[in-house]
This record gives C-alpha cells, sequence and structure tokens, in this order.
C-alpha cells in the first residue's frame, strides 16, 4: 500500500500545480467572483449577512477562504513537524522505506501548501483592508558586550575575575525528558528513538515544538515538548500520531469537499474559476494521498509493533481527547462548517 500511494503522489503533479497558480495570483482578477458556496462565508445566516451589500458577500466568502487556509496552514506546520519525527522513528526501526519516502514527499507538499495559502492570504487581506505593518518586537537587554563592561562596584575584584559556565537548563530539561519518556514507552530504549530527534541532540538544537494549529493547541505549552518526544519514543505513539492527522485530515475534507464540487460545477459550466477554488481543488486531491498514509498508519501499521505501555495509552487517549474537544468542541455561527465555539471571536467585556 505505500509503495502504491508514494508511486501516484510521485505522478500527480497537483502539487507543482498549486505552485503555478498561486504564482500568478492576482486578487483584482478574483474579486468579483465568489470562491466556493455562498454558505461558506463568514457570518452567512446571520443578520449580519442579510445586510451585507453584494460587494461585502463576496468579501465575507473570500475572508471565509482565508482565514480557513490560515488555520490549515498552521495545522499543516505541525505535520511537518510531526512527519520529521516519526519519519526519524520508522528509519531507526528499518525496513519501511517506502513508508518514509512518502512521508518526506508529504512533508516538502506540505511546505508549498503552507507557502501557497499564506501568500494568497496576504495578498487577500491587503487588497480589502489595505497596507499591514509587520511590527517585530525589540528585546530591551543588555548585549553581552555591555554586560561585561557594567561596573559592579559592590562586588569583590576575586569575584568579578571568575568565569562560571551557564548551564544550559533547556539542554538538562531535554534530556531529562526524554530518558524518562523513553524508558516509559514501548521502544524499551534508543533503539527505536526517531532519527531526526536524535540528529536535534547531536547538534545541540532544542526540543522542537508547536504552539499554533491544531496539535499546538491540544496541550499546554509547557507539555508541548512532552508530547514531541513522545511521539519520537517508540513506534506506537509515532503511528498513534497519525491517528490525529487522521481526524485533521477528515475535518478539512468537511468544508473542502464544499469547495472541490463548486470548482467542477464551475468547470462543467464553463465559467470562471478563481484562483482560490482551484487551488482548494488540487490540495484536497493532494490531500487524498496524505489521508491514506494517516489511515494506513492508524489502523493497520501499528499491530506490527509492540503493545503500549500505561504511559502510551495516557498520552494517546489525551491527546486524542483533546483534539476531539477542540475540534467537535461546538457549532459556529461565525465560521460555518466547522464544529468549534465561537468564543475565540467575542470580545472581553469592558465593564468594569
Amino acid at each position: 500500500m505505500a509503495e502504491t500511494t508514494y508511486r501516484n503522489n510521485c505522478e500527480s503533479r497537483y502539487t507543482e500545480k498549486i505552485e503555478s497558480i498561486e504564482g500568478g495570483y492576482c486578487y483584482e482578477a478574483n474579486r468579483s467572483h465568489y470562491w466556493g458556496p455562498q454558505e461558506l462565508s463568514l457570518f452567512f445566516g446571520t443578520n449580519l449577512y442579510r445586510q451585507s451589500t453584494p460587494e461585502q458577500k463576496l468579501a465575507l466568502n473570500h475572508l471565509y477562504w482565508v482565514t480557513q487556509y490560515n488555520q490549515t496552514a498552521a495545522t499543516e506546520a505541525n505535520a511537518v513537524l510531526y512527519n520529521n519525527v516519526t519519519e526519524g522513528v520508522f528509519s531507526a526501526v528499518g525496513g519501511f522505506g517506502a513508508l518514509c519516502s512518502e512521508l518526506s514527499l508529504e512533508t516538502e507538499q506540505e511546505h508549498q501548501h503552507i507557502h501557497a495559502f499564506h501568500a494568497i492570504g496576504y495578498a487577500t487581506r491587503k487588497a480589502l483592508f489595505g497596507s499591514e505593518r509587520i511590527v517585530r518586537p525589540r528585546l530591551s537587554s543588555l548585549s553581552a558586550t555591555s554586560r561585561r563592561n557594567t561596573k559592579n562596584s559592590s562586588a569583590p575584584p576575586s569575584l568579578l575575575s571568575l568565569k562560571i559556565p551557564a548551564l544550559n537548563w533547556t539542554k538538562l530539561q531535554d534530556e531529562a525528558c526524554r530518558l524518562m519518556i523513553l524508558k516509559l514507552s514501548s521502544g524499551g530504549g534508543s533503539c527505536s528513538y526517531s532519527d531526526f530527534l536524535r540528529s536535534q541532540q547531536r547538534s545541540g538544537k532544542p526540543i522542537p515544538v508547536q504552539r499554533a494549529g491544531l496539535l499546538g493547541q491540544v496541550v499546554p505549552a509547557s507539555l508541548s515538548r512532552i508530547m514531541t518526544i513522545s511521539f519520537g519514543a517508540s513506534p506506537f505513539s509515532a503511528c498513534f500520531f497519525y491517528a490525529i492527522r487522521y481526524l485533521a485530515n477528515i475535518l478539512l475534507k468537511n468544508y473542502e469537499h464544499s469547495y472541490f464540487q463548486f470548482h467542477r460545477s464551475l468547470e462543467r459550466a464553463g465559467d470562471f474559476i478563481p484562483a482560490p477554488t482551484a487551488i482548494s481543488y488540487y490540495h484536497m486531491l493532494d490531500e487524498s494521498f496524505h489521508t491514506t498514509t494517516s489511515q494506513l498508519i492508524s489502523q493497520d501499521l501499528y499491530k506490527e509493533f509492540p503493545r503500549p505501555t500505561a504511559y502510551e495509552h495516557l498520552m494517546a487517549n489525551l491527546i486524542f481527547y483533546r483534539g476531539q474537544q477542540m475540534m467537535l468542541g461546538g457549532l459556529s455561527a461565525v465560521l460555518p462548517g466547522i464544529f468549534r465555539s465561537d468564543s475565540t471571536f467575542i470580545l472581553p467585556s469592558t465593564r468594569s
């Protein structure tokens, strides 16, 4: 199955089509057309939408696309990281060459998807709202040179001459987490530890984590390092990542299939197809390979490895439960077609 998926994915060329469409995107050429069904518009079905002008309804339809694919880009950034982490596990175990090649190809495709979503989203927001100013915060701290030149008259001269090595607390925490999780996982040691994470460790880099996207929000920031190491600590946990990725794949199709059908209806009628609609169409075709991979690993491949330990059971249930809470936790009036609470969009009260 992995060999067939990899071969078909290599031959598909859908990613190249997305790249080509993105390169020629101009909002003015697409602004007078709906990019999807009217139901896929911000605030559709509310009084605000009903009172909007035809031009405003078009803008709300476009902004729905931008908003949804901005979130999709963040979640695909999760996939880029954890594809690398879990591919490193399968590589360390050995015997999964075709699967590793498919995961590596999917990671390359995700990079291009993210680039296209961000480029079109930025161009659309800029056209609708005007130029955006990106302010990069500056940290007001002393440089190493200025700290060395700062005189402390109260300190004895002998202490100023001492060179005390600074402890790298992040590295120590990473190592402690790694040793603890390897002990608790079914891999039974470093033989199945992710080659990707092992390479990070050898180069002195901290354990990579995600703060945005689906998996960046599933656990608190303080536990994100533990989740990354867990996915890379054993074959079972590596396979479990694809269960949560499969859930994300299905929820993406919940609204992307409407864009797919919209594209087909325009194509059959010989009508103009907006660039974002075409990108959604080819993205769904591209992601069909990713969905097949997620299904294969999460439903079948895990059976080939040792049974999960109590720790792995706990982590899997916790992450999947939190994922369901986030992705299936309500109905939105702001973003139709998703099962999220609107509390994120409600401004806090200014009353004292």
